[in-house]
């Protein structure tokens, strides 16, 4: 598989946390920064599909539409002229991060409605992250569309705008899921870019991304989105920390089953 020029964030937070799904404000925007003297423009997904030269484009996405995206990372992104695409959860929309399992069991807030709008105005786009943030691989069909047909709805209510893109919570897919997510109306879900699922490589209705995290440096990302072997390193560590992220998961089905 070829690298794919986009990048996904979560929280952009100084606030210390166990773990390394984050980076700093200071961090981002040397990303940022660096992405656009390395030559290339942050956009949203939409942007990214849409154009049919993508050499100088990289796309800039959010999981899960962290309240520290507004407060840190919009600012920024405003100051260098970048665009971004935000997949958010719809049952947590202004609401504290309950969903979650991590250490020390710190909670982050969620935008809320009125701060997706504003990003909105300014050419920002939002996705689906579905309602509940639940691994849809153990759901029923019945439940998988719930989720994904539930908060596209909910988004273009609040939004007043088609959501076309779906992020699957913790990249967790498989085809009856991304057949399930065509059928409720979305052109692509957005995965991360593993070694698995090789069947699947060149489904054009499933996007892969590159995980940016705490270790990253303008260098290491440029290297995520660019042809040669270090990317290979790249996606054998986003495969580490996609299983490590399977915690989540594992610990909220021991819960439900109680």
């Amino acid at each position: 598989m070829k690298p794919s020029p986009i990048l996904v964030y979560h929280k952009v937070n100084a606030r210390f946390e166990f773990g390394i799904t984050r980076v700093t404000p200071h961090q981002f925007e040397r990303h940022i920064a660096g992405l656009i003297d390395a030559g290339y423009q942050p956009v949203t997904l939409s942007t990214l599909m849409n154009s049919p030269d993508r050499d100088d484009l990289v796309a800039i996405t959010f999981d899960d539409a962290y309240e520290s995206v507004y407060i840190n990372a919009f600012p920024i992104m405003e100051k260098y002229g970048a665009k971004s695409t935000s997949f958010v959860i719809t049952d947590f929309i202004g609401k504290i991060n309950h969903w979650d399992v991590n250490l020390g069991w710190l909670r982050f807030r969620h935008m809320d409605a009125g701060q997706m709008r504003e990003m909105l105005e300014a050419g920002h786009e939002f996705g689906s992250h579905t309602v509940t943030h639940e691994n849809l691989l153990e759901m029923t069909d019945s439940e998988v569309d719930y989720e994904l047909m539930v908060s596209k709805e909910t988004l273009q209510d609040i939004l007043g705008t088609e959501v076309k893109y779906v992020a699957f919570p913790f990249g967790r897919f498989a085809r009856r899921v991304v057949e399930l997510s065509e059928k409720a109306g979305y052109e692509a879900g957005c995965v991360f870019a593993p070694y698995n699922h090789k069947t699947l490589e060149e489904d054009n209705r499933i996007i892969y991304r590159n995980g940016v995290y705490l270790t990253d440096t303008v260098r290491s990302i440029l290297s995520k989105i660019r042809p040669g072997m270090p990317y290979h390193w790249h996606r054998l560590k986003q495969n580490i920390i996609n299983f490590a992220n399977g915690g989540t998961i594992m610990v909220k089905s021991m819960t439900d089953k109680k």
